[in-house]
């Protein structure tokens, strides 16, 4: 009797964890076959709309010798998340793609009167909620001179 009311507790598995498991970068996940959704599509409309709005911000909004921030993570394996970063004192603009495999464009801005224009170039997003208000603190003049202070140099460039 003695044995069925104090049963031999049973040792708990063993779980192995890889501690050099790296998620995948989530935005190379799409494809038409394992989103039907038409999220391939979605997510390389905005990705168009991305990069040729920041080929505008830095032909025709900011001044020539202003220092800027830009690094591209498409092939470095250290953000999962993260796609391309732009940043200078007076707007902050980065592509990312979240854990459901859609890409996002979050921004920052001080001082910078055209940012309508460049929130219009990329209506898409914004049309569907992919447009995020994203506030660098303390501000985005401290924050960009915190990563030019952290970043490796060859991602430092000047207009």
């Amino acid at each position: 009797m003695e044995l069925l009311n104090n049963p031999k507790p049973q040792p708990e598995p063993e779980v192995r964890i890889d501690p050099n498991h790296r998620i995948s970068k989530r935005w190379r996940k799409v494809s038409d076959l394992s989103h039907p959704n038409k999220l391939k599509a979605q997510n390389t409309t905005i990705e168009i709309q991305y990069y040729n709005t920041l080929k505008k911000i830095k032909r025709d909004y900011l001044q020539p010798g202003i220092l800027y921030f830009e690094r591209d993570y498409r092939d470095d394996p250290t953000d999962p998340f993260l796609l391309h970063s732009f940043m200078c004192d007076q707007i902050s603009f980065v592509l990312t793609c979240d854990f459901h495999c859609v890409m996002q464009i979050e921004y920052d801005f001080a001082v910078f009167p055209p940012i309508e224009d460049v929130l219009w170039r990329v209506g898409y997003a914004k049309e569907l909620g992919l447009l995020i208000y994203k506030s660098r603190l303390p501000n985005l003049a401290n924050f960009f001179e915190g990563v030019t202070s952290y970043q490796a140099p060859q991602f430092i460039h000047t207009l």
